[in-house]
């Protein structure tokens, strides 16, 4: 028997072995490729803006929630999506910043280039300062201590979306910039060990497990009338004196003006610590002392599981049909209807509160 199993492992390890080196040299085939790939994009003359697309009947079904006020048989200006970059979105209000290929949504569709269109070099010097109201927002230079001096022009600044994988810079200081950027990891990465440990605690003090888990199905179903609120009634507040415009700016304007910046789709950990604390308090308040750990421990899971979905719906290519509509759902509230769509996680208090975008009217438009 234990030469059976010495067998199996003897023939295991080589296999083990050899599944690793092909894995390795798949991807550093991968990475090659990517490489040549940004290479001919940086390099090649025939590497386009946007792009003049035909607004085909095909192409309008596979675009749907996307399209902005679609006419079939005409032509549109859209932005170009390639295979190395995650923008996500063909509506004329989109200021395009990168150069970019044809996205896999219009594959098969009739597109031509504009001659008219002008190249990279001058479109990002044209794009890199926007005059508004006799104030000129310079992209190049901190962004979160221009943007006040919009005034009421704010608003309307704010929702004409720049796609562009690198977001701008938010301030002078190194420091401050450093705590305004984000990897997607670090949040499930910190935020997970602290739901364990406020769960534990509960369980610690005597509650029993299906009680904890009751706890935390509620606090997460709490967390989404929470994520709704802060995102329709905070998020998207008008305003338009200089600190107003600033601040939300920070909270919430940057994400709309740059939509695809990968470093500021999640909320920063310093900023959710503090946060934390209120909520914490709030919870403590309304529950027992046994039930106060876990029901908390659930809002906080919740909040980790709208960061992780809010990025992927920016940046994943979902295949599922839920997650393909959740993309669509929340990429329609960037681009298209920004005064509703609010649900990230989900559609239900859209559906509650009458905020749910009008497809039926696009659908209609799209026939």
């Amino acid at each position: 028997m234990v030469d059976i199993w010495w067998s199996l492992l003897g023939a295991a390890i080589p296999a083990a072995l050899a599944g690793q080196a092909l894995r390795v040299r798949r991807r550093h085939a991968e990475e090659q490729r990517l490489k040549s790939a940004r290479g001919r994009e940086k390099n090649s003359d025939d590497i386009f803006v946007c792009e003049r697309v035909c607004t085909s009947k095909r192409m309008l079904k596979k675009v749907g929630a996307f399209s902005k006020d679609p006419t079939p048989d005409t032509c549109v200006t859209v932005c170009g999506v390639s295979e190395l970059d995650a923008c996500a979105d063909a509506c004329g209000r989109t200021v395009c910043v990168n150069q970019h290929q044809i996205n896999v949504l219009f594959e098969g569709v009739s597109c031509e280039r504009d001659p008219k269109l002008p190249t990279l070099p001058a479109f990002s010097k044209l794009a890199s300062k926007m005059v508004v109201q006799n104030f000129t927002v310079d992209l190049n230079k901190p962004l979160v201590f221009q943007v006040g001096h919009l005034g009421e022009a704010y608003q309307e600044w704010v929702h004409q979306p720049i796609v562009c994988k690198e977001g701008p810079r938010f301030f002078a200081s190194d420091f401050w910039e450093f705590l305004t950027r984000t990897v997607w990891w670090v949040v499930p990465l910190i935020w997970l060990p602290v739901v364990c440990w406020f769960v534990a605690t509960s369980v610690q003090m005597g509650l029993v497990i299906p009680h904890v888990a009751l706890m935390m199905v509620l606090g997460i179903f709490i967390w989404t009338l929470v994520e709704y609120s802060l995102h329709r009634f905070l998020f998207h507040i008008n305003t338009k004196t200089y600190w107003g415009n600033t601040g939300h700016y920070l909270i919430h304007g940057c994400h709309h003006k740059h939509p695809m910046d990968g470093l500021r789709l999640v909320f920063p950990p310093a900023a959710t610590a503090v946060l934390c604390v209120p909520f914490w308090y709030t919870v403590k308040l309304m529950s027992t002392p046994t039930t106060a750990p876990a029901l908390f421990g659930g809002g906080l899971l919740g909040y980790v599981m709208y960061d992780v979905t809010h990025y992927f719906l920016h940046h994943g290519q979902p295949t599922g049909e839920v997650a393909r509509f959740l993309k669509r759902y929340h990429l329609n509230h960037h681009f298209r209807i920004q005064n509703r769509g609010f649900g990230i996680t989900s559609t239900m208090w859209d559906k509650v509160f009458g905020t749910l975008p009008g497809y039926k009217a696009a659908e209609k438009s799209s026939r």
